[in-house]
């Protein structure tokens, strides 16, 4: 993974895209970095990966505003939800994260850039995108492209100027 410069604001797509609507934060993140370059929106960072990785954490702990796109199957409607930057699980949950962990969830990777390189952002999103299909195919469903389109509207809106 290339060494990039730091971000105002990081959009982290994660998924398969081999997997149907499981690549739908790929495809968010995909979106959201045609319209940064088209803008010339150098401040804005993507990152499109399968799953999260520790190497994101130097990225994550630059960024002002770290927004984690990601299709679940917990959600029937997109959902946004704040994440508090202090919280160290690695799901979100109350569960301490270790070194250990083979799953790493978007709180984990802040708690990494806490210990490891000293910076957490000031704001972290999570934005759950509903699955309808997780079967092998490189298509998303109708419901969960319509969700995409809303992802990348709010994002849009929220790394535009003014």
């Amino acid at each position: 993974m290339a060494d990039a410069p730091p971000a105002d604001v990081l959009v982290v797509g994660c998924g398969n895209d081999l997997r149907s609507d499981d690549g739908a934060g790929r495809v968010v993140a995909h979106r959201v970095q045609l319209l940064a370059e088209e803008r010339g929106l150098t401040e804005v960072g993507v990152r499109s990966v399968v799953q999260l990785v520790p190497e994101l954490a130097l990225d994550i702990g630059r960024a002002q505003h770290v927004v984690f796109v990601d299709a679940s199957i917990d959600v029937d409607r997109l959902t946004v939800t704040p994440l508090a930057p202090s919280t160290s699980a690695a799901d979100g949950s109350r569960e301490p994260w270790t070194p250990m962990t083979h799953h790493l969830g978007p709180a984990a990777l802040v708690e990494l850039a806490r210990r490891y390189a000293g910076e957490v952002p000031e704001h972290v999103t999570l934005v759950a995108i509903p699955v309808h299909d997780l079967g092998y195919g490189d298509r998303l469903t109708s419901p969960t492209a319509e969700a995409v389109e809303l992802a990348v509207d709010l994002i849009d809106r929220l790394i535009t100027p003014g």
